[in-house]
C-alpha cells in the first residue's frame, strides 16, 4: 500500500472536459492539444491543467506581472513539450520511450512556476505533481506486478514524498522521473531454478552462435562477435521450450530483437531458435532473432543438444556463411 503526496487533495483527478489549448509563446510558437470529453486519463488531466494555466495569460503591463507573463510563457513551453505524442502511450495513461523528458520538463516549469507568487498558479502547479506522482506510481506498481524488484524505486518515491513536504516541488518532480525511469528499464526477477534438470533428463541445448555484422560482410576481414547460450531449465536463457533461448549481449541493440522493449528497454537480449533444422537464410531469423533490423547476422550456429547428463544430438547451422576468420570478441 502507499500513501497519497502531501499537499495532493483527494484521488487522482479525472477531468471530464474538452481541453483545448491554444498558446501563442512571444517567439510566436503555437499549438493546438485537444482532450477528448470522454478520455479520463493521466495525460488528458495534463492537457486540462496546462489549458487552465494558459487561461492565465494577459498579465497587465506592471513590470512584476511582465516579468511573471515572461516565466509563465516560459513554463508552458515546457509543458506543452511534455505533452508530444512520442511519449505517451495510444491510451493516454503511461509514458513510454524516453518519458523521463516529460518529468524534466515538468520541473523546469515549475521552476517557473513557484516564483510566481499568485495562488491559482500554485493550485495548478500542485495539480502537475499529483499526475506526476500518479504516472510514476503506476510505472513502479506494474514493475512490481511483473517481478522485478522495486525496492529502490519506492525508495525513490518517498524521498520525492519528503521533497513535496519541504515544498521542494521541482526536485520531486525529477525524483518522480527517476523512479519512472527505474521502473521502464526495470527486467523481471529471474526465474528460480526448476526442479527439471540434466539429473531429471531434461531437454535443452547449449549453444555457439558466431554473428557478423551486417556492414562489414563485404570487407575483406569482417567484424565478428561470438555468444554463448544456453536454455537449460532455471538459466537466463531458458524461454519453457527447447527449441527457443534466450541469447545476451551487450552489443544487442533494440533494433536486433523483435521482442517487447517494454521488458527490455536497454536492449542486450535476442530470442533464438535453436533447432538444427532451422536456416537462417541471410543471416537473419525466420523464426526468431536477429530481427530484419538487426545489425548483427548469424554466419553460423554449434548447438548441442542435451537431455540430461547425456548429449543427443549436435550439429551446425550455417548463416551468412562467411570463410571462418578468429571471432573478434567485442
Amino acid at each position: 500500500m502507499h500513501q497519497s503526496t502531501p499537499r495532493r487533495i483527494g484521488a487522482r483527478r479525472r477531468s471530464a472536459r474538452i481541453a483545448v489549448i491554444a498558446v501563442v509563446f512571444g517567439a510566436m510558437i503555437s499549438s493546438t492539444l485537444v482532450a477528448s470529453a470522454d478520455e479520463t486519463t493521466l495525460r488528458s488531466e495534463k492537457v486540462a491543467a496546462v489549458s487552465d494555466l494558459a487561461a492565465l495569460t494577459g498579465f497587465d503591463s506592471h513590470d512584476q506581472k511582465k516579468h511573471d507573463q515572461k516565466k509563465l510563457d516560459r513554463a508552458l513551453r515546457n509543458l506543452h513539450k511534455g505533452l508530444a505524442d512520442k511519449f505517451w502511450s495510444t491510451d493516454g495513461d503511461a509514458l513510454i520511450g524516453k518519458g523521463e523528458h516529460v518529468f524534466r520538463n515538468d520541473a523546469k516549469a515549475i521552476r517557473e512556476l513557484q516564483k510566481i507568487d499568485d495562488p491559482a498558479v500554485d493550485l495548478i502547479v500542485d495539480r502537475i505533481v499529483a499526475i506526476d506522482s500518479d504516472i510514476a506510481r503506476d510505472a513502479v506498481d506494474a514493475a512490481a506486478a511483473a517481478g522485478a524488484d522495486t525496492t529502490k524505486m519506492e525508495r525513490t518515491m518517498a524521498k520525492a514524498a519528503e521533497a513535496i513536504a519541504k515544498s521542494d516541488l521541482s526536485k520531486a518532480v525529477d525524483l518522480y522521473g527517476r523512479a519512472w525511469r527505474n521502473a521502464a528499464r526495470a527486467k523481471p526477477a529471474k526465474p528460480k531454478p526448476s526442479k527439471a534438470g540434466p539429473s531429471s533428463g531434461a531437454k535443452f541445448s547449449t549453444y555457439e552462435v558466431v554473428f557478423v555484422l551486417a556492414d562489414t560482410v563485404g570487407n575483406e576481414t569482417p567484424d565478428f562477435l561470438t555468444v554463448n547460450g544456453s536454455n537449460e531449465p532455471g538459466t537466463e536463457g531458458d524461454t519453457g521450450r527447447s527449441t527457443e533461448g534466450y541469447l545476451f549481449s551487450s552489443e544487442f541493440g533494440l533494433d536486433d530483437t523483435s521482442l517487447d522493449p517494454s521488458l527490455w528497454p536497454d536492449g542486450g537480449i535476442m530470442q533464438l531458435h535453436v533447432s538444427c533444422s532451422d536456416v537462417f537464410a541471410g543471416g537473419f531469423g525466420s523464426k526468431s532473432d536477429p530481427a530484419a533490423t538487426s545489425r548483427w547476422m548469424v554466419n553460423s550456429i554449434h548447438i548441442v543438444k542435451h537431455r540430461g547428463d547425456t548429449i543427443d544430438k549436435e550439429c551446425e547451422v550455417i548463416g551468412v556463411g562467411l570463410p571462418t576468420f578468429p571471432p573478434v570478441e567485442m
